[in-house]
């Protein structure tokens, strides 16, 4: 699969044979639910206009790339199984993966996440935990399936709790970051 946005600063390159995919959009979000099957090693290449929260359900076992330009290895578990690419990163490597990976990737609209943050999540994060997020992961994936006439205010309601854990893991695994948010805060009032 190989998809390039408006510009060629857009890719979005996946390796292996997309054997299924559920794809639901709202105003705030895409999420999409696929199933790939590959040899062992497949390549990818991704950089997009939305921050991408990446949840690799069976499948996913190492990836070694590039993300901006720095050399990255990262081992997954079924526990450490989530990604957060940052809109416009850059990863391009190799996943070594099973026979089949099976994956969720929800895009959040940029407006919709600096509207909530006040500002951007522009660190990835590879291969980490987060058990509420992945519980709320598998309940908007059911939900997605059979999108009704309130789904959209549900995925609101969800990227939303969503952004609040992403930044929680983001601050605790830089606490550089969370005490300068902090310092401003003190100095600035709420962000």
């Amino acid at each position: 699969m190989s998809e390039v946005g408006a510009t060629s600063q857009f890719v979005r390159s996946v390796g292996g044979e997309l054997v299924s995919s559920v794809i639901t959009d709202t105003s705030s979000m895409r999420i999409e639910n696929l199933r790939r099957v590959s040899k062992p090693q497949m390549h990818w290449h991704f950089r997009q206009p939305r921050l991408a929260l990446i949840w690799f359900r069976k499948g996913c076992e190492r990836l070694r790339a590039t993300i901006d330009g720095r050399s990255v290895d990262h081992i997954f578990t079924s526990k450490s199984n989530l990604a957060i690419v940052p809109a416009l990163s850059e990863i391009q490597g190799e996943w070594a993966v099973g026979p089949s990976l099976d994956y969720t990737v929800v895009f959040l609209e940029r407006a919709f996440v600096v509207d909530r943050l006040r500002d951007e999540i522009d660190r990835p994060m590879i291969a980490f935990c987060n058990e509420r997020l992945t519980r709320g992961l598998a309940e908007l994936c059911r939900e997605a399936i059979t999108p009704d006439n309130v789904f959209d205010l549900f995925a609101e309601g969800w990227g939303s709790q969503a952004l609040a854990h992403i930044t929680r893991a983001a601050r605790l695994s830089n606490p550089r970051r969370t005490s300068v948010h902090s310092a401003q805060r003190k100095e600035n009032g709420p962000l």
